[in-house]
């Protein structure tokens, strides 16, 4: 399940991006990059949209810029439902790609390895 985020920076421009919900209820994945500028700060607020739902502030988790990585906390009531068919099993391979400026990388993480990081 697929959401947009825009993140908002103690100064500077804001950044959007787009993340995808984890197997703990309440976490969404994307990327550091999104959720941290060049001048090395952090996002000081993160927003959630996606298709016909209405947007909500998250509180960012943590960010692993060695993966490109940042965990999202979903806010009590804002959680999405799970269908079956949407989310891998743990233990599971996945592939999650980015941008990071001009250089395009994918790899591949144990979905329950992935989370852990985020």
């Amino acid at each position: 399940m697929v959401r947009m985020i825009e993140a908002i920076f103690p100064s500077g421009p804001s950044k959007s991006g787009s993340a995808f919900l984890a197997p703990a209820a309440d976490r969404l994945i994307t990327c550091a990059h999104v959720v941290a500028n060049e001048q090395g700060q952090r996002a000081s607020r993160v927003f959630v949209s996606g298709n016909g739902i209405k947007r909500y502030e998250a509180e960012l988790v943590s960010v692993d810029e060695s993966y490109d990585l940042a965990s999202l906390k979903i806010s009590e009531g804002k959680q999405p439902s799970k269908g079956s068919s949407e989310l891998p099993e743990v233990g599971e391979q996945v592939i999650f790609a980015g941008q990071t400026g001009w250089r395009r990388e994918a790899f591949r993480l144990p979905w329950n390895d992935l989370c852990r990081r985020a």
